[in-house]
């Protein structure tokens, strides 16, 4: 990819140095952003995966131009805090990215200057891949009560255990924790739109006997709500 059109697809300043902390938080600000989770329908969730394969790219484009020009990383990244206000990622949907530029440039609204970044932009998205259909934060950058890093997936591993009863699908992701526990209390949150910052209501969720360094799968759904989030975890070591 271009430099240029990698500066642009993070929205970054087109002539100034950029230290590696600069790209990465640009990046997750970007990822975030437009993550497919918060697309409802099939075709948008699609043009999304298509653009964060772009911004991936645009990453490690950035990020190769600062180590050639070594440009000094003065302080480490910022690690991200825990997602309570943020969007479960991996609404079971199946199917792997297409590269559909004017979908996304109409979807996300991007100005022109976005579209040539798409069109500059030669996807490699590879659905059998852990780098590309598993998103991973430790514990400590989660930050719950009970230390657990969570796993989001776009591969649909879990969609056999989303009751039929959720047409509209189930949020999918994976807790491991870092120790074992007998009773794992996962609280969620839910949201009537995706804008909100805060939940509706919250559901709390059991899972018995959880081993730790194993992901846990937590699959779960409500067609009332457009959004979902992981509110807290917490051990039990009581009975049930």
């Amino acid at each position: 990819m271009e430099t240029i059109a990698a500066r642009a697809a993070l929205n970054l300043d087109p002539v100034r140095a950029l230290a590696p902390e600069h790209i990465e938080s640009a990046y997750r600000a970007e990822a975030w952003a437009r993550h497919p989770s918060r697309y409802p329908d099939a075709e948008s969730r699609h043009a999304a995966e298509s653009w964060a394969t772009t911004l991936q790219q645009a990453r490690a484009t950035l990020l190769a131009e600062s180590a050639a020009f070594g440009v000094a990383n003065p302080t480490p990244p910022v690690p991200r805090r825990g997602l309570s206000t943020g969007w479960i990622v991996g609404i079971v949907a199946g199917g792997t990215a297409i590269v559909v530029g004017l979908v996304v440039a109409l979807a996300f609204g991007v100005s022109a200057l976005t579209q040539r970044v798409t069109e500059l932009a030669e996807p490699q998205f590879d659905a059998g891949t852990d780098s590309e259909t598993v998103e991973r934060y430790s514990a400590s950058e989660m930050g719950f009560t009970f230390p657990a890093a969570i796993e989001y997936y776009s591969d649909g591993r879990y969609a056999d255990l989303c009751s039929a009863e959720h047409e509209q699908g189930c949020w999918t992701a994976g807790v491991v924790p870092e120790s074992d526990c007998s009773i794992m209390i996962v609280s969620v949150g839910f949201a009537r739109t995706m804008e909100q910052e805060t939940a509706d209501y919250v559901q709390t969720l059991r899972y018995f006997d959880v081993v730790a360094g194993e992901p846990t799968p937590v699959v779960y759904g409500d067609d009332d709500y457009a959004s979902s989030w992981f509110v807290d975890i917490t051990c039990n070591e009581g009975t049930a």
